[in-house]
C-alpha cells in the first residue's frame, strides 16, 4: 500500500524503514484534527505495506510535539458531549493505529514531548530520546485527565512509575525517565540518528518480520486475558506460526547449522 502525500507530515523510506516527520514547528507540531487524522493515516499505511519493517517517528523543529494546538483547546470549551466524544475517538484511534502497528515502531525524541506529545513517544515500540530532552503528560496541570494515554502507559511501565508520571504534571528528564523503564535508550543529539539506524537495521537482519508482528500481537492481546484465555490463545498461534514460511526457513537454516539474515 503506498504511503500517502499529506500537509502536516514529511516521509521518507531506506533500508526498509519508513521515517516520518511532524512538520508543524511554528506550532511546536502541536496537535490539531488534521494532524490526528494524517498520523492515524499514515500508520493504517505502513501497516499494510508489506516491503517495510519498521517506522520512526521525529519532528521538525526544537520539540518533538506540545500536545494539543490552542486553538484546539480554546474550542473543547464550547463542546457539547457527543462532539468531544468524537474527537476522544479520534485521538484514540490515533494512538491505537501507532500501537497496533506490526511494525517496530520507534520514537526519536530530541526536545519535549508533552502531553499528547508524550503519548505519541508512549505508543511506540522503543523510545529514543536525547539527553538534553524532557517528557511529561502535563493534562492534570489545566484540569484535563491523560485517559487515552493511560491505557498505553500502563502496559509499559508499573503502576508506581505510571501514577507519578500521569499525576505529578511534571516534565521530567531523559536521565530519570530511563530510570523508570519507559527509554530505550537515552543519546546525544549527535548520536541519536546514528545508533537508531545501527540498531534498526541489525534488528531487521537479526528478527523475522512475521514473527516479530505475531509476537507484539499477542503480547497486546493476552494482557486483557485470564492465563487460561491467554494460553488458549497462545497455543493456537504457536501452532499456526509452525506453518509460516519464515518460520520453516529459520528451523531448516538452524538444523543445517546455517546463519539466516532477515
Amino acid at each position: 500500500m503506498a504511503i500517502g502525500q499529506y500537509h502536516y507530515l514529511k516521509t521518507s523510506r531506506q533500508d526498509r524503514i519508513l521515517t516520518i516527520r511532524l512538520n508543524r514547528p511554528d506550532k511546536r507540531n502541536a496537535f490539531h484534527p488534521e494532524l490526528v487524522k494524517e498520523i492515524t493515516d499514515v500508520y493504517i499505511s505502513c501497516a499494510a505495506d508489506d516491503a517495510l519493517r519498521a517506522v520512526i517517528l521525529e519532528a521538525e523543529g526544537e520539540v518533538f510535539s506540545a500536545g494539543a494546538d490552542l486553538e484546539y483547546l480554546r474550542s473543547l470549551k464550547d463542546n457539547d458531549y457527543n462532539t468531544n466524544l468524537e474527537d476522544s475517538q479520534a485521538i484514540r484511534a490515533m494512538f491505537e493505529a501507532i500501537y497496533t502497528c506490526p511494525l517496530l515502531t520507534i520514537a526519536k525524541v530530541e526536545g519535549h514531548a508533552i502531553a499528547g506529545g508524550a503519548g505519541l513517544a508512549t505508543a511506540c515500540d522503543r523510545l529514543y530520546i536525547t539527553e538534553e530532552a524532557k517528557l511529561g503528560y502535563s493534562e492534570v496541570s489545566i484540569g484535563f485527565v491523560p485517559a487515552i494515554v493511560m491505557v498505553f502507559l500502563l502496559r509499559k511501565v508499573t503502576g508506581n512509575v505510571a501514577h507519578e508520571l500521569l499525576t505529578s504534571g511534571r516534565l521530567f528528564t531523559a536521565e530519570k525517565l530511563d530510570t523508570m523503564g519507559l527509554v530505550y535508550q537515552v543519546c546525544t543529539k549527535d548520536s541519536i540518528s546514528a545508533t537508531i539506524k545501527k540498531h534498526t537495521i541489525l534488528w531487521m537482519k537479526k528478527v523475522s518480520g512475521m514473527a516479530y508482528s505475531s509476537t507484539k500481537a499477542l503480547m497486546q492481546e493476552v494482557q486483557s486475558h485470564s492465563i487460561q484465555a491467554g494460553l488458549e490463545m497462545a497455543e493456537e498461534i504457536n501452532a499456526r506460526a509452525r506453518q509460516f514460511e519464515d518460520c520453516q526457513q529459520g528451523i531448516q537454516a538452524f538444523l543445517d547449522k546455517q546463519s539466516i539474515e532477515w
